[in-house]
């Protein structure tokens, strides 16, 4: 079965003091992908929010497409094996990204450059509540535990 992911959206710029980020995220479905937006920090310090994907089978932080990486401009850290859903094994490259997670900024986040879909993975998940509600527009609720 093929499931169609949705192309990703670069929401706008904003300025940090101008975010106030809840604890409680909240998104979308859309397409049966539960969606929510996410502040990543540009090379100059500004918030880029983006629209990601959140993927349980992803046991990692964060993959962006390499236009995604190369836009925000993030710092590379090296490279890494990793084991894909379909069980190939890739290498990728990784990078380093500032976000504002649940009200927060939280340096050094590790960031595959990976796909063609912006994908939030476990990791950055661990400690939360996830609900979502699985239907069309339905609701994706993540909340600190």
């Amino acid at each position: 079965m093929a499931v169609r992911i949705p192309n990703f959206t670069i929401m706008e710029t904003l300025h940090e003091d101008s975010l106030a980020q809840p604890e409680t995220i909240r998104g979308t479905i859309k397409e049966l992908a539960p969606e929510v937006t996410l502040s990543i920090k540009d090379r100059e310090n500004r918030l880029q929010l983006v629209s990601i994907i959140l993927d349980t089978g992803f046991d990692g932080y964060l993959a962006l497409p390499s236009e995604e990486i190369k836009r925000l401009g993030l710092v590379f850290s090296g490279q890494t094996r990793e084991t894909l859903a379909d069980g190939r094994e890739v290498i990728c490259d990784t990078f380093l990204a500032n976000i504002l997670w649940q009200g927060e900024t939280h340096a050094g986040v590790k960031v595959l450059e990976l796909g063609n879909q912006p994908l939030m993975g476990m990791a950055l998940l661990s400690g939360n509540r996830v609900e979502l509600e699985v239907k069309e527009e339905g609701s994706v609720t993540i909340e600190p535990l």
